[in-house]
């Protein structure tokens, strides 16, 4: 369970920066991993995302692509349990190949920087 609070401006046409604050409470429940091996967390972050839309409906796109950037700061001073650094960036993109036929590419890498404490 949890919340997420964000302020959002856009920067430049199809593009929009956005901070914020994001409060979860994992719990050692999982349904593909052994519940035995899962602890309970709070996590507690500050988050700052630049994202790129091109796509031509936000809800049922038909043609475009994102493109994004976020670092997450999870730390104790914002109510988490853990402590660490995130980077993530992605892109995803829609082909399409004549009516009702296309093809959504995606990829998404991460980084994480955990610290000691």
């Amino acid at each position: 369970m949890g919340a997420t609070a964000t302020l959002r401006r856009e920067i430049a046409e199809r593009v929009v920066g956005r901070v914020g604050y994001s409060f979860l409470e994992h719990r050692g429940e999982s349904e593909s991993v052994n519940p035995a091996l899962i602890e309970d967390y709070t996590q507690g972050t500050v988050f700052t995302e630049l994202r790129r839309d091109s796509r031509d409906n936000l809800v049922l796109p038909q043609s475009g692509g994102t493109v994004f950037v976020r670092c997450d700061f999870t730390d104790p001073a914002f109510g988490a349990d853990v402590d660490f650094d995130r980077l993530r960036a992605g892109a995803s993109w829609i082909l399409r190949f004549g009516d009702g036929t296309g093809l959504v590419l995606n990829a998404e890498a991460g980084w994480l920087w955990p610290h000691e404490g």
